[in-house]
Order: structure tokens, then C-alpha cells, then sequence
């Protein structure tokens, strides 16, 4: 379900934008692994044979584990981030804050999202009733690894949006 939202976002935002979709440059779906990530930029430089810069110029993770295998794949290609491939991951881990470059990352609302569970949990206990889809906006931590430099990070600062429920 998860990858299937952020496929959908990609998705969505190309639409926003009038940028056309590209087939070739989507993994089909992988494990949510750091191999996963090798498997993905393997994929797209040998068997699509697309380079660096001209066909592919940054590459977004489903996750940080997964960002963090196709950037030792990009090495391993000589590649360096953000220079030659901008990186973006999902779920800001501690090692994307801490790796070099820190990798820019989509901060999930693991906190919230634990509370409401519990609330959930507790109001289904007492017989009440709750919404049968409810999703939490995450929040996007830009660092050097998309390619900002550390001027524009500053000013990027995005304050959280209020939670939707659906």
C-alpha cells in the first residue's frame, strides 16, 4: 500500500508539472531493502542503459534503506550524490542525517501516527466508532544530497501541515 502512495504521488506530481511519465525510469516494485536500492540503479544504468546527468539526474527512494543501496550502487558506478544524481529517501532515518552528504529524506509521523493508533485502539475498546481511512501529512527534510546548497536549505523550512483524515 505504501509504495503504491508514493508510486501514486510521483505519479501526481509529474501530472502537476506537464512532465511526461517514463516508463524506463521506474523499478517496478522491490523490497523495502538496502539491496532492493543496488537492484534499482543495476536495473536503470546496465539493463535500460541510461547515464547519469543526460537520462537520469536525481533518483527518489520508496525509502532511506532503499536510497542508501542505490547510493553505494552509484558509487560502485563512480557516480557521486549530488553531483552527478541528486538522492532523495523516505522516512528520515538516523543514518540519512548522518551520512555524507545527509541525505534529503521524507520525515514520516511516526509519533502521531503511534498516538492515533492508540486512540483508535481505545475508542474501539469503549464501542466507539472511528474513520476507516485516516492519513497524517509527512513532512520533507531537505539536505545536501538533493543538490541545495546549504543557503537554500535554510530558507526551505516547511511548517507542518494540519492533519486531513479521509
Amino acid at each position: 500500500y505504501y509504495a503504491q502512495e508514493r508510486y501514486r504521488a510521483y505519479v501526481d506530481v509529474l501530472a502537476d508539472y506537464s512532465i511526461p511519465f517514463d516508463p524506463r525510469l521506474v523499478s517496478p516494485s522491490l523490497a523495502w531493502s538496502r539491496n532492493a536500492g543496488r537492484q534499482a540503479v543495476q536495473l536503470l544504468f546496465e539493463e535500460r542503459a541510461l547515464r547519469a546527468g543526460s537520462d537520469v539526474q536525481a533518483l527518489v527512494a520508496a525509502s532511506d534503506w532503499q536510497a542508501h543501496g542505490a547510493w553505494s550502487a552509484l558509487q560502485a558506478y563512480g557516480l557521486r550524490v549530488p553531483e552527478d544524481v541528486a538522492l532523495v529517501g523516505v522516512n528520515d532515518n538516523r543514518e540519512s542525517r548522518v551520512s555524507t552528504p545527509p541525505l534529503t529524506s521524507v520525515a514520516l509521523p511516526y509519533r502521531e501516527l503511534g498516538q492515533m493508533a492508540v486512540e483508535t485502539l481505545l475508542t474501539l475498546l469503549d464501542g466507539g466508532q472511528v474513520n476507516a481511512f485516516t492519513t497524517l501529512d509527512a513532512r520533507l527534510t531537505l539536505r545536501q544530497s538533493c543538490g541545495c546548497a546549504d543557503a537554500d536549505l535554510e530558507g526551505a523550512a516547511v511548517p507542518p501541515a494540519p492533519r486531513r483524515c479521509r
